[in-house]
């Protein structure tokens, strides 16, 4: 089982590490990997927005970042990973409504993850800290969900009535203890 994530660096001390190039030892090996939403948030782009103003260009446009998303995960498969790292950030109140992000995102992240499904180990990591949708993506097929618990409040008792499974997080409260060197979903 998975106790410790080492994420931006290799640490051999880790169980896996998210970084771009394999270290040595016998850490397992995930790349990050951004949902469509936060690939668009990168580049200064409110997708949402974009889809709610004009439903055709913006699915058009949700399209494209699909796809590539589905490439870097493709890329990352090509490269030997053990796992993907998936990051999610725009499913909170500041980013999108629950209907936007269930309508226009939520089952585009379940398609992509679907596709890593026979890696190793898959994580996905909500970024945020108000009310983020974590019932929402629950049931996202991961192999272990991660989120700030201490900055949004919400428990791993909470997130346990919605889905089973180990929970990450980069305090002592989750299953799996995340350690970065550079900002998640950065």
């Amino acid at each position: 089982m998975i106790k410790s994530i080492a994420w931006g660096t290799w640490d051999r001390d880790a169980d896996a590490c998210v970084s771009q190039v394999r270290g040595e030892g016998t850490p397992l090996w995930l790349r990050e990997v951004p949902a469509p939403i936060t690939l668009a948030k990168s580049r200064g782009l409110d997708l949402a927005a974009a889809l709610d103003d004009n439903p055709e260009s913006g699915n058009a446009f949700l399209d494209q970042m699909v796809n590539e998303v589905a490439g870097q995960m493709s890329e990352a498969i090509s490269d030997g990973v053990d796992g993907i790292a998936y990051c999610i950030d725009g499913a909170y109140p500041a980013a999108t409504t629950p209907m936007q992000y269930g309508g226009y995102f939520l089952e585009r992240d379940r398609e992509l993850l679907e596709h890593v499904k026979g890696l190793k180990f898959t994580l996905a990591f909500v970024e945020g800290t108000e009310e983020v949708y974590l019932d929402t993506v629950s049931d996202l097929p991961v192999d272990a969900m991660g989120w700030r618990i201490k900055e949004t409040g919400y428990t791993t008792e909470m997130m346990s009535f919605n889905r089973p499974g180990p929970f990450a997080s980069f305090d002592e409260l989750g299953d799996i203890r995340l350690k970065a060197t550079q900002e998640a979903c950065a």
